[in-house]
């Protein structure tokens, strides 16, 4: 550890840092041409989706015909869903990395405050829905529309709804079946301001093939916002259950619904704690970076602000003693500061058990107080909360912090060098 490390309240024992930064966010650096490859699909990706949007306002604006638009655009969408693509991939390879710092927080940073158009991210979907089908393939119905028909309608749709609405009532009237036509005009229906016809299409699509992904995220995007977070959080499920493809996740992501539902399921009250946790969070994970180069102002500023997140989440628990959400992310807060506080570790890991005995199976809970309990050297017991989590998945405002892909493989990491040092001390 180094001086600054110390320098930070009591010192910590190395081996409960790094079983901390082993799963939460805030890990190594050092990863080089992987790390240099993702940021390069990350920009790319980040620059074709600025492009679509961009082209987009032209075409709206006159400064764009009908046929380049629709040639752009198409070219746009389908390099996008590839990044998209390589970002996922480039992800999973790091994840493996026990070295790495999990992708979530990075991109949670980058992406705060920023507002991803979601006729871009639907175009997006498409393309990685259509690409994903083979020549041989044909969509749930009737047939699959034409190729150029498809292009046409989905340009129209994207742009021009009420056009695009009008172009697909042609295809439909050939093959009425057709899943990607009738989610997609739902979607048309939707954005120009007929919820109802949008719901009842996207109705009709469960009705032919519930296993359709695309439209359980069109129906979970009309309920949040309409306000009811549980039918949107129902659809996410429902969507997670179909192992939907990684394009469809990214995009998922990109937009935000997964967390903007998690946040809407949160109590009025907890919810305005986490305002405040979830950017000292952020803050404070920055500063510590991968414990070698402690930015100490910074972290010592980002603390304060979680005790203070803590704070507000005590006078929670004071008046809901059994509030999980509130342990939950109580629990978090309390982890974080034991990076450099130890007894807090264990105060985080006793907020983890509240949180289970409040809601038990919880996933995000189990996921914390694995963690937890082998920062603490309580090794069995951690991987007895991972055979509990199995791979379901949890909240995304923790997931951003929490990298559950390779939790067992730490642990026992953790595990073997702890019996190494233990006999090593021993031997004669």
């Amino acid at each position: 550890m180094s001086d600054r490390a110390r320098g930070i309240g009591p010192e910590v024992p190395e081996r409960k840092q790094r079983a901390e930064r082993a799963s939460l966010s805030g890990g190594g650096r050092g990863i080089g041409p992987d790390l240099d490859a993702l940021a390069r699909a990350e920009e790319e990706r980040d620059f074709l989706l600025r492009s679509i949007e961009d082209l987009d306002r032209e075409h709206a604006a006159g400064d764009v015909d009908d046929v380049d638009y629709a040639e752009l655009r198409d070219g746009y969408v389908v390099r996008a869903a590839d990044a998209i693509r390589s970002v996922e991939a480039g992800e999973s390879k790091l994840a493996a990395q026990r070295d790495a710092r999990p992708p979530r927080r990075g991109r949670a940073l980058v992406w705060a405050g920023v507002v991803v158009v979601f006729t871009v991210v639907a175009g997006v979907l498409l393309a990685g829905a259509l690409g994903s089908r083979t020549s041989d393939e044909t969509v749930t119905g009737a047939g699959a529309m034409p190729d150029s028909d498809s292009t046409r309608c989905r340009s129209l749709s994207l742009s021009k709804p009420e056009e695009g609405i009008a172009c697909y009532d042609d295809l439909l009237a050939e093959t009425p079946d057709d899943v990607d036509a009738l989610t997609y005009q739902g979607w048309a229906k939707v954005r120009s301001g007929d919820v109802a016809g949008g719901s009842a299409a996207f109705d009709r699509v469960v009705e032919i093939d519930p296993t359709f992904p695309d439209v359980h995220v069109f129906r979970a995007s009309v309920a949040k916002n309409a306000g009811d977070f549980a039918a949107a959080q129902h659809e996410l499920d429902t969507l997670y259950s179909l192992n939907p493809s990684p394009v469809v996740l990214s995009t998922l992501t990109q937009m935000g619904l997964d967390r903007e539902v998690a946040l809407g399921l949160l109590p009025a009250d907890v919810s305005e704690c986490w305002k405040v946790e979830e950017p000292a969070l952020n803050a404070t994970i920055e500063a510590l970076g991968d414990g070698s180069d402690i930015d100490r102002e910074a972290a010592v500023a980002g603390m304060a602000d979680v005790a203070t997140a803590m704070g507000c989440l005590d006078r929670v628990v004071t008046e809901r003693p059994a509030d999980a959400d509130a342990l939950t992310l109580r629990s978090v807060g309390a982890g974080v500061i034991g990076f450099l506080e130890p007894k807090s570790v264990e105060r985080a890991e006793a907020d983890a058990a509240a949180a289970l005995a409040a809601r038990p199976d919880d996933p995000t809970a189990l996921a914390l107080r694995a963690v937890w309990l082998n920062a603490l050297g309580r090794f069995d017991e951690a991987l007895s909360m991972v055979d509990a989590l199995g791979e379901r998945r949890i909240s995304p405002l923790v997931a951003t912090y929490l990298d559950t892909s390779n939790l067992r493989a730490g642990i026992t990491a953790q595990q073997r060098e702890a019996q190494a040092s233990a006999t090593s001390t021993t031997a004669p």
